[in-house]
């Protein structure tokens, strides 16, 4: 009824979340995974995507095996959504689909870009060299809710063998707190490796073999600052 009153959707924006149970067996939907977003990672979860218009209207939501991944569960939640919106009669070429980097894969974007339109956040790795422009090359944007005002670079980059219309964005909030974050889990880190020296050094215990050290300072170092902390 809403579509035949001309309300048809111009943007939509998928997403998809979880969330831990108490079921424990004989489902198959819940499943246990180590991303839960509650951080129950020992109960059974299920995950969902949901998409919805710039008018906050519903047009799909599906729920899925709880440890499935964003990338690996998108082109289902894709075909649903798509099939949805054929059988309302609306035209998907003309459509605007906006998603995160959770989704980012060569088959999930070529299968989206040949249906519709695509807004979509690039993982840093995969833009490197654009994280090297010099601030002053920045353009105020926009000031968000919070008070903060936005910059952005605007540029044309590659992504999975094909060019967009790419917008670094910058916020003197966000760089404060995460030099604050990685300040505060830096220090936890050294502390902890300073143990490990302190007690190699002592001449008490066990005598450790390397890969015994090596495993015990991967399980320290948190997985974002592998490529930073070398060892």
């Amino acid at each position: 009824m809403l579509i035949e009153k001309g309300l048809t959707p111009h943007i939509l924006f998928l997403d998809e979340t979880n969330w831990f149970t108490y079921i424990e067996k004989g489902e198959e939907l819940p499943k246990k995974c180590s991303n839960n977003k509650q951080y129950h990672h020992h109960k059974n979860q299920l995950a969902m995507g949901l998409a919805v218009s710039e008018g906050s209207m519903i047009f799909m939501h599906e729920a899925y095996e709880g440890n499935k991944h964003d990338a690996k569960a998108f082109p289902r939640l894709l075909d649903v959504l798509t099939k949805r919106l054929t059988n309302l009669k609306i035209n998907t070429e003309n459509l605007i689909m906006v998603i995160d980097k959770g989704n980012n894969s060569q088959e999930n974007i070529e299968d989206l870009v040949s249906k519709m339109h695509i807004v979509a956040s690039a993982k840093h790795n995969q833009a490197e060299e654009l994280l090297n422009i010099s601030l002053s090359e920045y353009k105020y944007l926009y000031t968000n809710s919070k008070g903060n005002k936005i910059y952005g670079y605007r540029t044309k980059h590659e992504f999975f063998g094909q060019e967009y219309t790419t917008v670094v964005l910058y916020s003197k909030a966000s760089c404060k707190k995460q030099k604050r974050s990685y300040e505060n889990s830096k220090e936890k880190i050294l502390i902890k490796l300073a143990d490990i020296k302190r007690r190699l050094e002592s001449n008490r215990g066990k005598e450790r073999d390397k890969s015994s050290v090596v495993t015990e300072i991967n399980g320290i170092i948190y997985e974002k600052f592998k490529a930073v902390i070398g060892y």
